[in-house]
């Protein structure tokens, strides 16, 4: 770009400088972040689980709700759900709805993830259930994991669970 100054014309180094500069960044930033997820691995997993309602001595809940159960699919396992809390909210008596938190427990053959789960389900009906879960740790070759899976599906006391998941599994 030229400029006249002075009556002269000059070739301005304002946008070039300005374009180096951008350039400087955008590379700095680019290898903040592959040297941050260097190593990193991300795998998006999904499948169906089956869960049937746990009760007894084997239950530590203490609102008496557990479950185990399988998942098949991108993250073949056995689990157990121990809730951690049951809520009802306000609308509970028109819907049916109780929320939840709880811990789930996944054994596969190379390692073990917990997570936080929380989510709600309805008591009447087919019981539809929705839960998100935090992966929080993880053992074996989920050491150091973290991520998150999505539960849809039914569940009631009588029939146990079925749906299906999806999820993220960051490992470092």
């Amino acid at each position: 770009m030229t400029k006249l100054r002075g009556g002269r014309m000059i070739k301005s180094t304002k946008s070039a400088w300005g374009l180096a500069v951008s350039s400087v960044i955008a590379g700095a930033v680019a290898a903040i972040l592959l040297v941050g997820t260097a190593g990193a691995g991300s795998d998006s997993i999904s499948g169906n689980f089956s869960s049937q309602q746990v009760s007894g001595p084997s239950c530590t809940s203490p609102v008496g709700l557990c479950t185990q159960g399988a998942l098949t699919g991108g993250l073949k396992s056995t689990f157990t759900f121990v809730a951690t809390s049951l809520t009802a909210t306000a609308d509970t008596p028109t819907t049916g709805v109780l929320q939840y938190t709880g811990d789930i427990t996944m054994q596969a053959k190379s390692g073990s993830l917990l997570c936080k789960d929380s989510g709600a389900f309805q008591t009447t009906g087919m019981g539809a259930v929705s839960s998100v879960c935090a992966i929080v740790s993880g053992t074996g070759s989920f050491a150091g994991a973290s991520g998150v899976i999505q539960f849809v599906g039914t569940f009631t006391a009588a029939s146990g669970g079925q749906g299906d998941y999806r999820g993220t599994i960051v490992t470092p």
